[in-house]
């Protein structure tokens, strides 16, 4: 299979197309499905480790990464599914999150996994994990900080687009609050309602 390999950290320059063996489930695996790559998006995580940061070198070797095939966000469909996967089968459109993802084939951990919804297309399912991960826990640090000022059902949310996209995601499920985007030069702070 094909896949970006970067075998040393630096600049785009370090990435290659290359041929890969193809990953596989092993029979003695717990909780692994395979996953046919349809979308895999670039976020800020990748260019860290392709860039080598002293925090990803702790973990994924000073010289030479050990992690070599960049990509987190995944969607795509079910290849193959280990034992114990009871949530997904062969043919099952998935989104989620796993390393490697910038590749024909993955491995991801069926806890780390989701059916994509009906209305949504690989592309997009492809690059919503690891911007929303973090949407939950700050829109309830937001809720919580409204409720202690018992102030305006408002949020000012700043510049942060992939935060708007994914806070109206998860507030479609009938909270009373309305958000509003603000256009705030670079660098500065929305000011407070």
């Amino acid at each position: 299979m094909k896949a970006a390999v970067h075998r040393s950290y630096g600049p785009p320059e370090v990435l290659k197309i290359e041929d890969v063996r193809q990953p596989s489930i092993q029979e003695d695996e717990d909780g692994r499905v395979l996953i046919k790559v349809h979308s895999a998006s670039i976020n800020p995580f990748d260019i860290w480790h392709r860039m080598g940061y002293l925090p990803v070198r702790t973990s994924n070797g000073f010289r030479i990464p050990k992690q070599q095939i960049l990509g987190i966000d995944v969607a795509g469909t079910v290849e193959a599914v280990s034992r114990n996967v009871s949530r997904f089968k062969v043919g099952h459109p998935v989104f989620g999150s796993c390393l490697g993802s910038h590749a024909e084939f993955v491995r991801a951990r069926e806890n780390a996994i989701c059916m994509i919804p009906k209305n949504l297309t690989f592309q997009r399912s492809g690059s919503y994990t690891v911007r929303c991960s973090d949407s939950p826990a700050r829109i309830k640090r937001r809720r919580s900080n409204q409720e202690r000022s018992k102030g305006p059902g408002l949020w000012r949310l700043g510049r942060h687009w992939t935060f708007c996209c994914s806070a109206c995601q998860i507030l479609r499920d009938g909270s009373n609050c309305c958000l509003q985007h603000i256009q705030s030069p670079l660098g500065e702070r929305p000011r407070s309602a």
